[in-house]
This record gives structure tokens, C-alpha cells and sequence, in this order.
């Protein structure tokens, strides 16, 4: 009889036991989870890492073009595509071999305000 008691007791704990590693392992805060949760941090880690480096060179762009007139002026021209007054503006369009139909040219408003001369 006192055998059947240890053995029960055995079985009874090796049931806590099992238990507990359950809760260890598949729990909302177990192993498996805070592997998952660590991965997706260094994920997260490194895109703040990049956005961080992409703003550094957005604000040293955006200083450049702020404390130099030569700046302002190549942004105007290649980016905006103002011209001076008396210069004439052409753009070539360049067709691929694909199917694609030609670039149309930009007929903008042009304007010389902001533009040194």
C-alpha cells in the first residue's frame, strides 16, 4: 500500500512538473514567444537604424541647400526646372525598346523668383 501512495505521489508531481514546463515553454510569456518577441526587436532595431541614417543626410541636404545660393539654384533647375530669364528650357525624351509609348515633354509654368542671377 505504501508503494501505491509513492507511486501516486510520483505521478503527481511529474503532472506539476509537466505542467509548469508548459507554462515555461508555450506560455504568452515563454520561451518561444519572447525568441519571437527578440527577433522582431532586432528587426525593428535596425529599420530605426536606417531611418535614423536617411534622416541625417535628409537634414544635411536640407542645411546645404539652405546656407548655399548655388544649391537653391541646381535644386531649382533640375529638380523644379526653372530657367533664367532669356535661357531656353529642352528636355530630350529618350525612347526604350520596349512598348512603352515616348515621354511627353513638360510643358510647366517656369519662373525665375527664386533663382539667382
Amino acid at each position: 500500500m505504501q508503494w501505491l501512495r509513492r507511486y501516486f505521489l510520483v505521478i503527481i508531481l511529474a503532472l506539476i512538473f509537466l505542467l509548469l514546463q508548459y507554462e515555461l515553454w508555450f506560455s504568452h510569456g515563454g520561451i518561444f514567444q519572447n525568441r519571437h518577441l527578440q527577433q522582431q526587436l532586432a528587426t525593428e532595431k535596425a529599420l530605426v537604424q536606417q531611418q535614423q541614417a536617411e534622416n541625417k543626410r535628409l537634414v544635411a541636404e536640407v542645411m546645404k541647400i539652405k546656407n548655399d545660393p548655388q544649391q537653391i539654384e541646381a535644386h531649382a533647375r533640375d529638380d523644379l526646372g526653372m530657367v533664367k530669364k532669356g535661357e531656353e528650357y529642352i528636355e530630350i525624351a529618350v525612347q526604350s525598346n520596349s512598348n512603352e509609348p515616348p515621354i511627353q515633354q513638360n510643358e510647366g509654368h517656369f519662373s525665375d523668383e527664386n533663382i539667382t542671377q
